[in-house]
């Protein structure tokens, strides 16, 4: 027990024998390095090292860190409306073929919309059908009235009119039976008045009968199918509404369709399965990982499937270094998991702007080198060690960088010989952390001090506002590294007074150079390929510059409305040829609508053919086949009154907003060289046509006075209007009738004589 008690004590005190030694020795080496650094023991010229400049090959290389990833890649984004939540994910690293399921994502939400807007369609389907009815009931009681309504209507008015007629020769015989009788004493005079009363009311009968004709052609039926017309226009009006509330329903539902087969992502293309989540993952949150779970927006990449054959590295290079990175340059690579080898790159881009670093203030630039001997081994996401090789020379003097010191603007080597010290001032060239280049102010082989900057008090440099021996050689350095800066490819340098994270992203207008690139913030949206060439106004920054604004389909303002004015010429050129053609029907605008079919229709069959129209009325030849509703060759009454009807609505619209067009502006006079057309007698005042026409200014209207190309015309017009029947038209007769003509055709159909405008061929009126 004792034993074993001492044993423990003197390993105890072996223990604290050798940590006091140790500490003793510690203290003594301390010691020792603070006496040496006082300057105690030996001098520095005891210490000094000298380096002979020798000739070799420099070598400027940047280093940076970065990840592997496919030159080719096809990016697999969501393409489901706002966010959704990812149900299932394929496993990263999965080989898949082309329609292999890679993502599921939440559609609940999706699914509900789709039957929401299913029962939309069903409605508004529905509607259009129920408004297609409508507007065939429409039809069929237009038609049922034209022609069956109407007709009996006419027959019955014909009967009446024929009976009455019958009657009142009966009538007017039994006068002439009284009278001959009164004169031979048969029978009395009272007698003969009763009849002669009798046949008086027999003659107002006749009298009423076609009255109740006329009011039926002009009023009645005009009236009823105004009526009838207007429904149909409804209808017409509401089928259209309908049909495109239906279509509106119907994109919206293969838009949920679409969105819902979305929420199932497949394989585009055989490949492995790489998440696109290595870019960010330094400063990304976890909830923004890709996985199972996981909230996704719209459009973000979920997954990407990397072509193997044609690899990069996207490395960060610090923005010290930057500026010295440019295109072309060549490059060496060494993965972390394949560090047996070393393969060559070049590259390719230098991004413009440094990337986002969460919580740090250092800012890297992404460069992206393409492997030029790529192998099956590199997989996506590799990290990756580049070293790029900015410069190169070779045979040219070498020192380290700590033999060279810099004083009033000028860099020296130090010299020592015999206790002497003297400086000598030498042109540098490129450097990098360990060497620089000696391009004039030393020989070959001569030898300098090593860590100049300690016994940089020991020499006596030059004044400052001594010139340098190397003035012009620099001056000259100055230019062409200037000249080199310009022709720089895209990306490689910056302008004047801009560091390479002021450049804006995109590329270079075409012939330009990054050092032509104006200072300050770009505009929102722009690209520098976008910036006029030249420079800016005095006083404006890119910032102030106009720039085009975009539609949701990517159209730029400045075309869309372009665009959009095409469209509305496109639509009045439409408007007008119609109008151009419906004015060949004017002259027959002033009739009612049963007018017109009876008018073209003389044999009474209810069928008009193309003969009857070219021989009646040849400018309905235009619109036979448009009116010609089931196609069948031939058009019926209803088929007439529709088209008619039609025409002669959209017609009096026009002249409406003529009429309204002609009431804010001054009045015109008609142009004596210009020959009048139908058109001038609806939109001209009655008095410049009667002014326009009567030549000798006599106060009336004759046929001698008329020009040749307008007798044709204005002949109708005599015919027409001539009241009194004497050949000749007085002015109030002419304003009348005029006036009378353009309020039918402009307002509608009035009460008053049964005037029709000139112009055409007026079709003869048959006989009733």
């Amino acid at each position: 027990m004792m034993l074993r008690k001492f044993s423990r004590c003197a390993a105890f005190a072996a223990r604290n024998l050798i940590y006091s030694l140790v500490a003793l020795l510690l203290l003594a080496g301390l010691a020792l390095g603070l006496w040496h650094f006082l300057g105690g023991g030996t001098s520095k010229q005891s210490s000094l090292i000298q380096i002979e400049a020798t000739r070799g090959t420099f070598r400027h290389e940047i280093n940076g860190k970065g990840s592997a990833e496919s030159t080719e890649n096809v990016d697999i984004a969501s393409q489901v409306e706002g966010s959704a939540t990812v149900i299932w994910i394929i496993p990263e690293g999965e080989t898949v073929k082309e329609g292999d399921d890679l993502v599921l994502l939440d559609s609940s939400s999706i699914e509900d919309k789709l039957n929401s807007q299913q029962i939309t369609f069903n409605t508004s389907s529905a509607n259009v059908a129920s408004s297609q009815a409508t507007l065939r009931t429409a039809e069929l009681s237009l038609e049922e009235y034209v022609e069956g309504t109407f007709e009996q209507s006419w027959t019955t008015t014909e009967n009446s009119i024929f009976t009455a007629k019958e009657t009142q020769k009966q009538k007017a015989d039994s006068v002439r039976f009284s009278e001959r009788l009164v004169q031979l004493g048969y029978t009395t005079p009272a007698q003969l008045e009763v009849d002669r009363v009798d046949e008086q009311k027999q003659v107002n009968t006749v009298k009423l009968s076609l009255l109740e004709q006329k009011v039926l052609l002009k009023y009645s039926s005009e009236k009823k199918i105004t009526e009838l017309m207007s429904a149909i226009e409804t209808a017409r009006a509401n089928v259209a509404s309908n049909t495109y509330t239906n279509l509106l329903d119907k994109n919206r539902l293969e838009y949920y369709r679409t969105q819902f087969e979305n929420c199932t992502i497949k394989a585009p293309q055989d490949g492995q399965v790489v998440y696109a989540n290595q870019d960010n993952r330094r400063w990304m949150s976890e909830s923004d990982v890709i996985k199972e779970g996981a909230t996704v927006r719209e459009r973000q990449v979920l997954i990407r499937l990397p072509d193997p054959n044609q690899m990069q590295v996207k490395a960060m290079i610090n923005e010290a270094n930057i500026s010295s990175v440019q295109v072309g340059m060549k490059a060496k690579i060494k993965f972390d998991a394949i560090s047996s080898r070393e393969f060559s790159g070049t590259v390719i881009k230098v991004n413009q702007y440094p990337e986002m670093v969460f919580m740090s203030s250092a800012k890297d630039y992404i460069t992206i080198i393409k492997i030029d001997d790529s192998s099956l081994d590199i997989r996506s996401g590799l990290t990756a060690e580049v070293r790029i090789l900015a410069q190169e020379e070779d045979n040219v003097m070498l020192l380290p960088i700590h033999c060279i010191v810099e004083s009033g603007g000028k860099t020296f080597v130090l010299k020592t010989a015999n206790g002497a010290w003297s400086c000598k001032e030498v042109l540098l060239g490129a450097s990098n952390d360990k060497q620089v280049i000696i391009r004039k102010g030393l020989e070959d082989g001569e030898s300098v001090v090593s860590g100049a900057r300690l016994y940089k008090s020991k020499v006596t440099f030059p004044d400052a506002t001594v010139p340098s021996l190397f003035a012009q050689e620099k001056e000259k350095n100055d230019l062409a590294d200037d000249a080199s800066s310009e022709q720089a490819p895209e990306g490689a340098t910056a302008s004047e007074g801009m560091t390479p994270g002021q450049m804006p992203k995109g590329p270079l207008p075409e012939g330009m150079t990054p050092g032509q690139m104006p200072k300050g913030p770009m505009p929102e949206g722009m690209t520098p390929g976008q910036m006029p060439k030249g420079p800016l106004p005095e006083g404006m920054t890119p910032d102030q510059m106009p720039r085009e604004h975009k539609d949701e389909k990517g159209n730029s303002s400045s075309s869309a409305t372009e665009v959009a004015q095409s469209e509305q010429l496109q639509e009045l050129e439409k408007q007008k040829e119609q109008l151009r053609r419906i004015q060949a029907l004017t002259e027959y605008f002033p009739r009612t609508a049963m007018e017109f079919c009876r008018d073209l229709d003389p044999n009474r069959d209810k069928v008009i053919t193309r003969g009857e129209v070219e021989t009646v009325a040849s400018p309905l030849l235009g619109f036979y086949d448009e009116w010609d509703r089931n196609g069948d060759g031939t058009l019926s009454h209803t088929d007439l009154v529709i088209g008619f009807c039609t025409c002669r609505n959209l017609w009096q619209k026009s002249a409406a907003l003529l009429e309204e067009k002609a009431a804010d502006q001054e009045e015109v006079e008609l142009d004596p060289n210009r020959e009048l057309t139908p058109q001038d007698f609806v939109t001209a005042s009655p008095d410049q046509l009667f002014k326009r026409l009567d030549v000798d200014q006599n106060g009336t209207l004759e046929m001698s006075e008329i020009p040749d190309q307008e007798s044709e015309l204005v002949s109708r017009l005599l015919t027409r209007l001539d009241s009194d029947e004497d050949g000749t038209l007085s002015r109030d007769e002419f304003t009348k009738g005029i006036s009378l003509m353009q309020k039918r055709m402009k307002g509608g159909l009035s009460n008053g004589a049964n005037t029709r405008p000139a112009g055409g061929n007026a079709p003869p009126r048959p006989p009733r």
